[in-house]
């Protein structure tokens, strides 16, 4: 079939996370975003999960542009990176920081024989082409236009995809709000949008359902400035302040603030570090005001928290989703070597609790009241805006694109339901489409829009060094952490020799210790069924062994234990 145009997401939608498009054409594949998806809770030191890059043909994709610098759009691209060394990748100024900063951290934490495996990251950085929301990209049968966006990180993009002949548009804003009064960028760019695709008769939008269950329009970034200088103004002690570290606006706030205030500024935690550098770097935050605990003497760390009087204090916290090697954890939990909780403390929440963490930022709560600390959070006072659209929002990029096309995107299933919802209730003229991951939709010649159901590939599991790990490697650990596991050796297999306790060595990990004192039944029970197996092939007598031991522990336990046998020949 001929096409103008395909697109096939392989990450980001029915979900939340690992964000990543597929633009097809007969000559190219180009690749939108490439990111990470944290699980829910962290265990089996599975640290996060990245999308599926097999299905990728690895001869036709020639770039990949980025929209912004959150981890659920770039942290993949060091691993797609490795697989594509010559891939170019189209990102703004800060984007590309982060991408470099991310890269080298994961390059620095790889086992050392993995390192030169990887190109560098001088490599890496000539590859990156800066790109604005003014940039033209030309591909070979399309151009990809970069649209300025609002969103919680500065120099965020949404993309319009054209076709050569301008007959077919797709504006993609995966991350987006509405924000026309932001003190620090303009408003979204829906004027250059609209007036790219005017003669268009195909405009797909493709748009964030992030916030659909939300009716109000989502406020500016400029209402939190009032609440957060009046909130930090009343205080008299040390002032602890966690936001999301890419929020460079947030910080931005914060500093004025601070300086109006007279207050000492420290920043705590690595991510805030590389953020606020990455931005100073690129000219994205003014009156640059900070002390980094990286930059202290070693001899003077043990005395900084005393420096200065308690009420000239204003310390930037990471770690505001109670992650447990952030700054905030660290000091609630009270094994951080520089900062203790004090009584007259107050911790200032500028930032929303991520759907999912709720369980563990209560505990974060209450450990630092139990501490005689205290806590401002958005709930008490306006100090904190999403990113994301409201359903005015909404409707606002809708009237001002008028598309003809609409595919929901970036949001769980039933987000997504919701969005096609809404949009097939108040503007029945424009038809919808609702995908899944590996979907296809396909711009034919005859500018028809098609979609096609494809197979979800699962996602990669990452552990903390960097390196993938098998789903059956996982399954394993799964099974070690919930049952303990036996290790048997046995010393006799001969079958005309009689098995004595003699011929048994065994040792219990992660399990009860009150079968130490019955190891000498279990050795008996073996003993018993084993003497009268066939112990001509040691695979057999190994099979044997281990469901005799699962059985046995099982009548003791209720559960099954992991076992390992060894039959010395």
């Amino acid at each position: 079939m001929s096409y103008k145009f395909e697109l096939m997401p392989i990450g980001g939608v029915g979900e939340i996370g690992h964000n990543m498009m597929v633009i097809k054409t007969k000559e190219e594949w180009i690749l939108i975003d490439a990111g990470i998806l944290f699980p829910s809770e962290s265990f089996y030191n599975l640290q996060y999960l990245i999308p599926d890059f097999s299905t990728l043909d690895l001869q036709k994709t020639t770039s990949l542009v980025v929209t912004h610098a959150h981890e659920d759009h770039v942290g993949a691209i060091p691993h797609l990176w490795k697989l594509l060394p010559t891939l170019k990748i189209y990102a703004s100024p800060l984007a590309k920081e982060i991408i470099l900063l991310k890269t080298g951290y994961h390059l620095s934490n790889l086992p050392q024989a993995e390192k030169h495996l990887s190109p560098t990251i001088e490599e890496l950085a000539n590859n990156i082409i800066t790109i604005s929301g003014n940039s033209t990209l030309e591909f070979t049968t399309l151009n990809i236009y970069p649209i300025h966006v609002n969103h919680s990180i500065p120099e965020t993009l949404g993309l319009l995809i054209q076709d050569k002949e301008q007959t077919a548009s797709a504006l993609y804003m995966s991350d987006c709000k509405y924000d026309d009064i932001s003190p620090y960028e303009g408003v979204m760019d829906l004027k250059r949008a609209s007036e790219l695709s005017k003669n268009s008769k195909v405009r797909m939008l493709l748009l964030d359902s992030t916030n659909i269950l939300r009716d109000q329009q989502t406020p500016s970034e400029a209402n939190v400035i009032g609440p957060l200088q009046s909130a930090i103004e009343k205080q008299k002690g040390r002032i602890f302040v966690t936001f999301f570290p890419s929020n460079l606006h947030r910080l931005q706030t914060l500093i004025h603030i601070a300086k109006d205030l007279n207050k000492k500024i420290l920043y705590y935690g690595r991510s805030l570090v590389q953020f606020s550098e990455a931005a100073q770097k690129v000219g994205l935050l003014q009156n640059y005001y900070e002390t980094k605990l990286s930059d202290i003497n070693e001899d003077a760390v043990n005395s900084i928290a005393n420096a200065f009087p308690d009420e000239k204090m204003m310390i930037f916290l990471t770690g505001s989703q109670g992650d447990l090697k952030g700054a905030l954890n660290r000091i609630v939990s009270g094994y951080d070597p520089l900062f203790k909780l004090r009584k007259d403390d107050v911790i200032i929440f500028s930032s929303r609790v991520i759907p999912g963490n709720e369980k563990r930022m209560a505990h974060i709560y209450n450990k630092i009241y139990k501490q005689g600390a205290s806590i401002i959070t958005a709930c008490d006072t306006p100090i904190h805006v999403s990113g994301h659209l409201g359903i005015p929002d909404i409707h606002t990029v809708i009237k001002q694109y008028s598309p003809t096309h609409f595919i929901p995107i970036h949001g769980e299933n039933y987000f997504l339901h919701k969005h096609e919802d809404l949009v097939q209730e108040h503007y029945p003229q424009i038809q919808t489409h609702l995908i899944n991951n590996y979907d296809m939709l396909t711009v034919d010649n005859n500018l028809e829009v098609c979609q096609s159901e494809g197979i979800a590939m699962p996602p990669i599991f990452i552990q903390d060094n960097g390196l993938p790990i098998e789903k059956t490697a996982l399954n394993q650990r799964k099974k070690l952490a919930y049952g303990g596991c036996v290790f048997i050796t046995v010393t006799t297999l001969n079958h005309n020799q009689k098995i004595t306790p003699r011929d048994f060595l065994i040792d219990f990990h992660a399990l009860p210790e009150f079968l130490e004192s019955i190891k000498h039944e279990l050795i008996a029970f073996l003993q018993k069924n084993l003497q009268a197996q066939d112990r001509s092939v040691a695979e057999k007598m190994s099979e044997e062994c281990k469901g005799l031991t699962r059985n046995f522990i099982n009548s003791h336990l209720l559960y099954k234990p992991v076992v390992f046998v060894h039959i010395l020949c």
